[in-house]
């Protein structure tokens, strides 16, 4: 059974006269966060502040279903978040106690701003996505390789920041990683049985004045009480954790990375889990079999093409050099 404080803005009254009725999100937070309702019967999230003044800068952040404004709410400069349709309270909500939770871990309130800001920027990436564009279990597995590969090769080489900006997958770039003048692609199958994966464009094995290599992750299903078994969501977590624990910029870009690939850290179950088996390298060197815009007849425009690895032997190498 639903219970009536599920939805907190439902114990607030409509006020009056221009007012708005609030009431403080959480008095364990070290800063002023208020959920409130106005005139209109809107929720509202406000940021009072206390030393720091906003400019007349426009916010950057912006988010379907939610306006932003800088306000002066009782006599104190305020980030306020409007929902625009009541019955959206549900994401809402969840989004209000995320991002306040998230700037309460930092030190001055300045830095809090830049925190709930960043975070906004995180929820804009993934509320901003069409319904239509929710990973698919085939998505969820090739982004469960391009995290692996990053936990296990990039971030044991780079810093957390440099590690974070060498994953363009996420951004739709033509490989997964690019890492100066290499790039990588990342294929991840689950199906030991067959020694082939799809490629699903032409510039996917192909680039210009770049080296190029192929890694190809085999996981297995598992569940999850076999050691070392993990879900996206588990692993995304890991190395989120990680990532905070050494640089918040590189926290930062991760978040939303991650959700530009449209995946979200929102404290979902993925019930899906996985171990790593193996992994195999390859150079993508000159008679790789594959095809490019180089090799291909004028007028086609668009492929996918399965690529046979049992034909590829020639151009294996050990993984242990992929980045050297």
């Amino acid at each position: 059974m639903k219970k009536i404080n599920d939805n907190p803005w439902e114990l607030l009254e409509i006020p009056v006269g221009g007012k708005i009725s609030s009431k403080r999100l959480n008095s364990q937070n070290p800063y002023d966060f208020y959920i409130g309702k106005n005139t209109e019967g809107k929720y509202l999230l406000i940021f009072s502040l206390n030393s720091v003044i906003l400019d007349n800068t426009p916010i950057c952040v912006q988010m379907n279903g939610i306006d932003i404004k800088k306000e002066f709410i009782d006599n104190k400069n305020s980030i306020c978040l409007i929902l625009k349709d009541v019955f959206d309270w549900q994401i809402f909500k969840k989004i209000c106690v995320d991002v306040c939770e998230y700037s309460a871990q930092a030190s001055e309130e300045c830095n809090a701003v830049k925190s709930f800001y960043n975070r906004l920027l995180y929820w804009q990436y993934f509320l901003n996505k069409s319904r239509e564009n929710v990973l698919s279990k085939e998505e969820q597995i090739g982004l469960l390789g391009e995290l692996i590969f990053l936990e296990k090769f990039i971030l044991k080489k780079y810093s957390a920041l440099d590690a974070v900006n060498y994953w363009t997958g996420s951004e739709k770039d033509v490989q997964d990683f690019s890492i100066n003048n290499k790039r990588i692609e990342i294929k991840t199958t689950i199906s030991p049985s067959k020694e082939e994966v799809q490629i699903s464009s032409l510039e996917q094995l192909y680039t210009l004045n770049c080296q190029l290599e192929l890694a190809v992750i085999l996981l297995g299903k598992s569940s999850s009480d076999q050691a070392d078994s993990f879900s996206l969501y588990s692993l995304a977590g890991r190395i989120a954790c990680k990532l905070r624990e050494q640089s918040i910029p590189a926290f930062d870009l991760f978040l939303s990375k991650l959700a530009s690939a449209g995946f979200i850290l929102d404290g979902s179950c993925n019930d899906d889990f996985y171990i790593f088996n193996t992994i195999s390298c390859y150079h993508v060197l000159s008679g790789f079999p594959r095809l490019t815009p180089e090799n291909i007849s004028l007028g086609i425009k668009k492929v996918k093409y399965i690529l046979d690895l049992g034909k590829c032997a020639s151009w294996i190498f050990n993984s242990n050099e992929i980045l050297d």
